[in-house]
């Protein structure tokens, strides 16, 4: 199978958070691999290096759909899964896991069969735990259209490539390496993705065990919109705490400004299962 991918190693200083920051302290030489989601392309990537949540070196590249249209696409199963295994392998070294909606799906499906240690930690933003959940969050004002949506997505016309009894990320999540730190980061006013996708995974991950498993829940960013508005300051604060908490490349004073923030990302089984 061919893929189409282009590597975006090296970006220039001047658009580099890193950079901007000064001398990055000695800690952990990564590379950063961006997944994006269902719409996007490797472009996403650049995107996320310039809005401060991606450090350098980065790699950034197209999922099939990118390339070949949406009939190509799985929904985080076997396409996806491929494609990442194929980008990984092609990486020397440690490597940070940065994915969005669909990009963070895939991440998850594939992490649950294809983790190694040079993976040091996973940012997941804003990822469906399954289509159930998203077509249900879609239609739950509307009796009976659920069933006729999840029909429709189903149907091998539209999505040839996605299986509704394949592998889908509430159903794995809790195979996740217990020693690989994960930031969940989902707003409640997602309008595509519900923020209870988060919770759910979040949830499913404390008890199977995991210590080192957080959640960032902004209050008005849309769909995908978290590098915009009130809440991006949050993102890229956090996002560099959790770096500098793992001895990865960050910002030193976007971390520290983001230390309280970061603190209080680890809510109990509870408090999450509580929330409205």
């Amino acid at each position: 199978m061919t893929i189409c991918k282009k590597s975006i190693l090296a970006l220039c200083a001047s658009v580099m958070l890193c950079a901007q920051a000064g001398d990055v302290p000695a800690v952990e030489q990564v590379t950063f691999v961006f997944a994006h989601g269902l719409g996007g392309s490797l472009r996403d990537g650049l995107f996320h290096a310039r809005r401060n949540i991606i450090c350098e070196p980065m790699h950034s590249f197209n999922f099939q759909h990118a390339i070949r249209g949406n009939e190509f696409v799985s929904f985080g199963q076997e396409l996806e899964i491929e494609t990442l295994k194929t980008e990984c392998d092609s990486i020397l070294g440690n490597k940070v896991l940065v994915g969005l909606s669909m990009g963070a799906s895939s991440i998850i499906t594939y992490l649950s069969d294809h983790y190694s240690p040079d993976i040091k930690a996973a940012v997941l933003i804003s990822p469906f735990d399954s289509l159930e959940s998203v077509i249900a969050f879609k239609t739950y004002s509307i009796p009976g259209v659920y069933n006729v949506a999840k029909k429709f997505i189903n149907s091998s016309f539209m999505y040839p490539h996605y299986d509704d009894h394949g592998i889908k990320p509430i159903k794995v999540v809790h195979k996740l390496n217990k020693n690989m730190p994960i930031l969940f980061i989902h707003s409640k006013a997602d309008e595509l993705v519900p923020v209870t996708c988060s919770r759910h995974m979040y949830r499913h991950l404390k008890r199977a065990g995991h210590n080192d498993v957080y959640l960032l829940e902004l209050d008005t960013a849309t769909h995908a919109g978290h590098c915009y508005g009130p809440d991006a300051q949050v993102v890229e604060k956090v996002v560099h705490a959790f770096y500098k908490k793992y001895n990865l490349p960050h910002n030193p004073e976007l971390a520290q400004d983001g230390d309280a923030l970061f603190n209080q990302c680890q809510p109990t089984i509870k408090e999450v299962a509580q929330r409205k």
